[in-house]
Parts: C-alpha cells; sequence; structure tokens
C-alpha cells in the first residue's frame, strides 16, 4: 500500500467515524462535489499539504494521524450529551475528544500522567432503580466527601480539575447544548457551554458530575433510543445538581432571614441565588422541592417575562471561577511550549489559534509568550 492509499484510508476512517458525509467534507474543503474525496479517499488523487493539514482540522485529529498506518482502529470515547446542540453535533463532537486528546497528550509530555490525583467516588445505586432523593443523598455524601461547604459553587470547579484531575473544556454551543461528559482513558472530561451565563455553567458543573459519578456506558449506549431513560437520567442530574450547589440547611437559613411573615421579594430571590452562584430559575426549582413554595408560584413565576430576564440582567462573565473552566488546559499548553517540549506549531494547533496570532492570544490571556528563565529551587 502507497503512501496516498494509506492517507486516504485514514481520511476515510476519520470521516466514517466522526459521522461526516463525504459531500460535508468536500463542503469543509471549499469543493464543489464530493467527486474529490472519493478520489481521495481511494487513493487515486494525492493530497495537497495545505489540505490535508484543513482535513485533519475537520475531523479533530493531528496532521500525524493521517499519516501513519495502525494495527486497529480503537473506538471513539461514549459521549453522553446533556442537551444535543440543535446544530453541528459532528463537529462538536469531533472537537470535543480532540481536545481531550491533546488536554491528556499535554499531561503525558509535562509528566503529570503519573502524578496520581486523588480518585473521583463511584455513587452506589442503580440509575434506573433511583428516586430524586436518593440523588439528593447522594449529592449530601459528595459535598462533605469533596468539603465544598454552604457554598459548593464556589470551589467545586476547581477542586474538580485540581484535586481529581478532571478535563473542563469550553464551547460554545449555543442555545441548543449545555454541556456533555465522556469517562475513558483519556481521563474524565466535561464539556460546558461557553455561552451561557456563569451561573447555570456552574449547575453545568454540578450536572455533568452526577454522570461521572454513576457512568455506566454500557447502560447509556443501550438507551440511546430510550427517551423514558435519558430523561430519568436527566432529571436524576437535576435533582443532584441542586442538591450539591444548594445545601437543604444553608437555604433553610437564608429562607429564615426572611423574617415572620411568610413572604419575600423577587428581589429577594436574585440575592440569595447570586449568593449560592446559581441561576434564578434553579433556585425557584430548589425552593418547590422544599416546600417553600407551591408548584403553582413556581410555574407562574417560570412564565413571567420579568422573572425570566433576571439572569440575563445579571453580569454576563469575567468575574465568575465557571468562565474559568478550561485554563488548566491553557497552562498546560502554555508549560510545555515553553519548556520546549512541544513547538511553536503544535502549541498553536493545540490551543485553535492561527500560527501568526499565539503570541497576541497568550498575552491576552496574561501569559507572555516566553517567559523561560532557570531558577534554581532550595529544598529543606
Amino acid at each position: 500500500m502507497d503512501l496516498k492509499e494509506i492517507i486516504g484510508k485514514r481520511i476515510k476512517a476519520g470521516r466514517e467515524k466522526r459521522g461526516f458525509s463525504q459531500g460535508k467534507l468536500a463542503e469543509a474543503l471549499g469543493w464543489n462535489n464530493y467527486q474529490t474525496v472519493i478520489s481521495i479517499e481511494s487513493g487515486q488523487r494525492e493530497v495537497k499539504a495545505w489540505e490535508l493539514a484543513k482535513i485533519a482540522k475537520f475531523l479533530g485529529v493531528n496532521l500525524v494521524d493521517l499519516l501513519e498506518e495502525t494495527g486497529s482502529e480503537k473506538p471513539l470515547p461514549y459521549v453522553l450529551w446533556r442537551e444535543v446542540p440543535a446544530e453541528k453535533k459532528p463537529e462538536i463532537k469531533s472537537q470535543f475528544l480532540k481536545h481531550c486528546e491533546d488536554y491528556h497528550f499535554l499531561e503525558q509530555t509535562l509528566g503529570l500522567s503519573n502524578q496520581t490525583s486523588k480518585s473521583l467516588p463511584t455513587l452506589n445505586g442503580d440509575i434506573l432503580a433511583m428516586n430524586f432523593e436518593d440523588a439528593e443523598e447522594q449529592a449530601n455524601f459528595v459535598r462533605e466527601s469533596f468539603n465544598l461547604g454552604h457554598y459548593p459553587a464556589v470551589t467545586l470547579a476547581k477542586t474538580l480539575e485540581d484535586y481529581y484531575g478532571v478535563k473542563f473544556l469550553q464551547f460554545d454551543l449555543g442555545k441548543g447544548g449545555s454541556g456533555a461528559s465522556t469517562k475513558s482513558d483519556l481521563g474524565v472530561c466535561v464539556l460546558v457551554n461557553s455561552s451561557e451565563i456563569p451561573w447555570r455553567q456552574n449547575f453545568s458543573v454540578a450536572h455533568e458530575l452526577f454522570h461521572i459519578l454513576t457512568w455506566n456506558e454500557s447502560l447509556f449506549r443501550q438507551n440511546d433510543q430510550d427517551a423514558g431513560f435519558k430523561s430519568q437520567n436527566e432529571k436524576l442530574a437535576n435533582a443532584f445538581a441542586a442538591g450539591l450547589l444548594m445545601p437543604e440547611e444553608a437555604i433553610r437559613e437564608e429562607m429564615r432571614r426572611m423574617g415572620p411573615k411568610g413572604e419575600c421579594q423577587t428581589s429577594d430571590l436574585v440575592a440569595i441565588a447570586r449568593k449560592f452562584d446559581v441561576s434564578t430559575k434553579a433556585l425557584l426549582y430548589r425552593l418547590r422541592n422544599l416546600k417553600f413554595i407551591t408548584a403553582d408560584t413556581c410555574e407562574r413565576l417560570q412564565e413571567d417575562p420579568d422573572f425570566q430576564n433576571l439572569d440575563r440582567l445579571s453580569p454576563q462573565k469575567n468575574a465568575s471561577a465557571a468562565n474559568r473552566l478550561g485554563d488548566r488546559f491553557l497552562r498546560l499548553a502554555y508549560q510545555a511550549y515553553n519548556r520546549e517540549k512541544i513547538s511553536r506549531a503544535r502549541t498553536a494547533e493545540i490551543l485553535g489559534v492561527p500560527l501568526a496570532s499565539l503570541k497576541r492570544h497568550l498575552e491576552e490571556k496574561g501569559l507572555p509568550e516566553s517567559a523561560s528563565h532557570a531558577i534554581t529551587l532550595c529544598h529543606s
């Protein structure tokens, strides 16, 4: 098999694995029809260097992956979606898994793969038999085990990332997707929608944590087309997230401060939601489940346009720790580059920026491109 055939075979395998049609690949390359793709995949046409680079980027693989022939193909890690993006699901999934691979590569390159992060607990219980009370009980156990305190949203993501080695990545999923997670030999990886408000990102982190701690890939694959199972699994994850981020006793303490009249203002709900770093919608459902408000009141407020605008009128980003999800990925790439373990071009490719823009991109993140000076450390 010559090089053209090897490359064609690898392109076809990568395309089919990620669910792309030949027409979709042709469109990404700017070709008028997919006959060119057929010629390339059959080994009849040689691929130009610039074409190969664009194909690798579109398929979410490293360039070297298209140039090497392997004896066996490993299946892609399974991705569990919270809400499937309305558009470009295959592209987003491919990009997510490519970043998971790059994240894992950076850890190995920096020698971090041999450092043992604390293992995440596994929640006991059959997802199919679990109820909302079980999910909240599990949330209490996790909060105490992680020592998250009264306001877990403040430290949850950082605890998961720096102490348990969870890999966070952020993409713009638009209005149709809230997040996803995967658990494989690449580690535990969580995808968060960067276009969502910080409070909703916090909830997504807690929501995906439930799936990670109850991970059952064979069950997930088996029930991919079972809408009833998916709905129940998502509701359990929501109950877990609400219980984790808004501890019952802490919420009861806040409501006692409302005074003896048994009423509160919408502004009170906003203040409490911000204190727990969650959305007002999430707080509303929590108050309903704890029976501080009726289901009718909850539904009425949810349909109120003014109430719906409360989170949109709040500061969107910058001040939120959730907006820093994925910073560790950036830091590892920066360290590997400055330690000369990866090239400048590889760094730009991993970070998804043009090579010419790498310096500016790093500086915008507060990282000078060249800041390597040997320092002798004193060990006691």
